[in-house]
């Protein structure tokens, strides 16, 4: 759904040091990134005049817009405004079954500001002639088997293998047509993010590490692997109890292994939100802590079950040592278990600070708690009270471990690793620096520890008490390798392209099993297939692109990269086809989002449609930034987008499991794919170019000013073109002579009354040419 937003709560007015993260009625001159947003500007960079500052930068944090009605619970809110929401994140997020995320940063390439208005086609563009045989080609078949292909893979999860699969099958299918297409790849580190969320280490050579997916060492770090079947839970939190057992939690997810992580299980269970924490006292009882909800086992992690919780707090670190359970998140809060997990209690912490983390000593009894602003707590009772205790440190602390009741270790910002050997009274720095994070800690024994961290994803291993770190960034010999398929149409010169493009990955609420994406995007994948279909045998002037962007539920993570790989001027213009083809009502309506200085394409696709039963409305609205032509907009180049008219068509199956074939309209796919095929034919000059009255057309046919339409034009009519209209009992009903280029005609008889509902023959002549056509009139 489009937002149109106001904000809600900025805080703090005035300068703030910078860089930060500010709302600006005006847009700033410069930037790490800026959209429009609630009539104004968020952007990340330094203070403007009337700037109002939302938040302080972190280095290495990935910054997102979410379009939905409320944040994803387990991700980190910046601002939130109606129906759009400024997210932070220490690495790529996988994407919700809630609504759209936008990448801001960091992206690859460089950011230029739009053009002017534009709503003639610009140099080289608008020379080309609609030939209705080819748009003819396009029909209701070839479009649904497109569909039919596409959807029999269960899931095109950008992280699953049916994603390249479907880049497979696209791969084949413009093969198959004679045409030579290739991919565009781009890879990700297996890591996948800035940060190293946790680790679990086996012994000082085995260690596991998650961040967008879990990694694996035994080799002391030299090299690590990436665990595949882990990838697209956002994962958060690893546990291994001994080499074999271990669990990932991740969004909604918990993964169990029992062979070291070779192969992985989703545990059955729907976790409410993103787990942050996983803590078992022994084989049989555990807790994972998250956003809102701790659960809890008793049978070693095959079931679970939502715990008896006070409020629903933000829990950010868990820890179990016998029947004693704490837990620490938001606010500074702390609750306390005393049977095994099943039910908690709040108690006064002192503070509220956030805290990150929880460690109770193996012996009980002594426990210590860790977060902002360098906050160590130290509880003697089991967590009943707590105290302060000094560590000399005034930024985030992450995770905190005790190997004894004196002997302790915890990391913070600027890589900082203090040691305690009496129970905290003393804190020492052994380890620190000017830049990144240490975010994870286990620590196997007083000399063997682990340490995980960011930016760029690192791990270190310690075996002197943390006094001599060995490691260093985390490179995984697997690369998540993600696929644009592009297809170039036949052209025999050169200058910037035209694009049709649409993204082939799917999401749902259960995305690595059934994601059929038959709307979202199949709809969009099988228009872009049928245009290469109907515009086989054209030679055009200039180049002619067909693209399938991956990773756009990601963040439009393909269609980012591939922009940034652009050359300038090599593209001059995009239709984007995503999530068209739905319709709840008796119209067939579309919408084109565009703005200024791309109102020529958008007026390109309304002509086209006049080829079809369909209409569109025409938004200039240059803050929609939901799918992959907004790309391309953030580089400075003209595009539009064309998915249902947002004004009657809530599409109620999007992004579940239930997006499939049966719920979209044929007549309306067809129609957006023949309009997309007419906008290129007319936009781009090709070989055989027709001449006289072959290249003459009017449109919109059918003509329906129920709909909107006014007037049918008729266009390239050459010089002395006389029109003549009859009716189907052949008599004439209007004529004009003299014509030439354009001519608008009101659908009147030549008394001035409006032509009845009905089929019209008109016929065309000029010199010694005649060409005849039919008009139909929908009142």
């Amino acid at each position: 759904m489009r937002a149109t937003v106001w904000l809600l709560t900025l805080l703090h007015l005035g300068a703030w040091a910078t860089p930060g993260l500010f709302y600006s009625p005006a847009a700033p001159e410069s930037s790490v990134f800026a959209v429009p947003a609630a009539d104004g500007w968020l952007y990340l960079g330094e203070a403007t005049p009337g700037a109002r500052w939302l938040a302080d930068h972190e280095p290495g944090s990935f910054y997102y817009l979410f379009y939905g009605e409320a944040p994803p619970a387990g991700t980190r809110t910046v601002a939130s405004f109606p129906g759009v929401h400024l997210l932070s994140s220490d690495g790529l997020l996988p994407g919700f079954p809630g609504g759209e995320l936008l990448l801001l940063s960091p992206l690859p390439g460089v950011s230029r500001p739009a053009g002017m208005l534009q709503d003639t086609p610009p140099e080289p563009f608008g020379g080309g002639w609609i030939d209705p045989a080819v748009i003819a080609r396009i029909d209701t078949e070839h479009y649904l088997d497109h569909l039919e292909q596409l959807t029999a893979i269960p899931t095109r999860f950008s992280f699953c293998p049916g994603c390249a699969e479907a880049a497979e099958l696209l791969m084949a299918t413009l093969g198959g047509w004679g045409y030579e297409p290739y991919y565009h790849t781009y890879e990700l580190n297996g890591v996948g993010t800035v940060s190293v969320w946790d680790v679990s280490a086996v012994d000082s050579n085995t260690v596991y590490a998650v961040g967008l997916m879990a990694v694996k060492t035994e080799d002391g770090g030299e090299t690590w692997h990436a665990l595949e079947d882990t990838g697209g839970y956002y994962t958060r939190a690893v546990l291994f109890l001994d080499a074999d057992r271990g669990f990932v939690g991740g969004w909604r997810t918990m993964l169990a292994t029992d062979d070291g992580g070779d192969s992985w299980e989703v545990v059955d269970h729907d976790f409410p939100s993103s787990i942050r924490d996983i803590a078992f006292s022994d084989d049989g009882h555990g807790c994972a802590a998250g956003i809102g909800f701790i659960s809890w086992t008793d049978d070693g992690g095959e079931t679970w079950t939502e715990a008896d919780v006070p409020d629903t707090w933000s829990m950010l670190g868990v820890d179990l040592v016998g029947s004693l359970g704490l837990a620490v998140g938001s606010g500074g809060r702390i609750l306390r278990s005393v049977d095994w997990g099943e039910s908690w209690v709040g108690v006064d912490s002192g503070t509220e600070s956030i805290l990150y983390a929880v460690s109770i000593s193996p012996t009980a009894g002594d426990a210590w708690a860790v977060g902002a602003a360098g906050t160590i707590l130290r509880s003697g009772d089991g967590g009943l009270s707590w105290s302060d205790q000094e560590s000399g440190f005034s930024q985030f602390i992450y995770q905190v471990e005790f190997v004894d009741a004196l002997h302790g270790f915890c990391v913070g910002d600027n890589r900082h690793l203090f040691e305690t050997t009496d129970g905290g009274a003393i804190w020492t720095v052994i380890q620190s620096s000017d830049r990144d994070r240490f975010l994870a800690l286990d620590v196997l024994d007083d000399d063997t520890l682990w340490i995980g961290g960011g930016e760029p994803p690192f791990a270190y291993v310690s075996t002197d008490g943390g006094g001599t770190l060995v490691g260093g960034e985390i490179e995984t010999e697997e690369r998540l390798t993600w696929r644009n398929v592009v297809c170039e149409l036949e052209s025999s010169g050169d200058g910037p392209a035209l694009l049709v493009t649409g993204h082939y990955d799917s999401i749902s609420d259960d995305p690595h099993n059934l994601a059929p994406g038959a709307d979202d995007n199949g709809s969009g994948v099988s228009a872009c297939l049928e245009v290469a279909r109907a515009c086989r045998g054209l030679t055009f002037e200039t180049p002619v692109r067909i693209v399938f962007f991956s990773g756009e539920e990601q963040g439009l993570i393909g269609s980012s990269y591939y922009v940034a790989d652009l050359a300038e001027g090599e593209v001059g213009g995009v239709l984007n086809l995503d999530m068209y083809a739905y319709r709840d009502d008796e119209n067939y309506d579309l919408e084109a989002f565009t703005r200024d200085d791309s109102l020529w394409l958008s007026g390109a696709y309304d002509d086209g449609c006049g080829y079809t039963p369909a209409f569109v409305v025409e938004t200039n609205d240059p803050e929609w930034y939901r799918s992959d032509h907004a790309s391309f907009w953030r580089a400075g180049i003209p595009a539009i987008h064309i998915g249902e008219y947002d004004g009657t068509q809530i599409y109620p199956y999007y992004h579940t499991t239930e997006d499939t074939i049966d719920k979209l309209d044929m007549v309306q796919g067809v129609s957006g794919a023949r309009a997309a095929a007419a906008a290129v034919l007319q936009l781009v000059p090709r070989g055989g170019q027709a001449e006289g009255l072959d290249a003459a057309y009017a449109f919109p046919n059918p003509f329906r000013p129920g709909e909107g339409h006014t007037t049918v034009t008729f266009r390239d009519l050459p010089a002395g073109t006389d029109l003549k209209v009859f009716d189907a009992a052949g008599s004439l009903v209007f004529e004009a002579g003299g014509l030439e280029g354009e001519y608008e005609w009101a659908v009147e008889n030549s008394g001035g009354r409006d032509l009845a509902s009905g089929v019209y023959l008109y016929r065309l002549a000029a010199r010694v040419e005649e060409s005849v056509g039919k008009l139909a009139v929908i009142r």
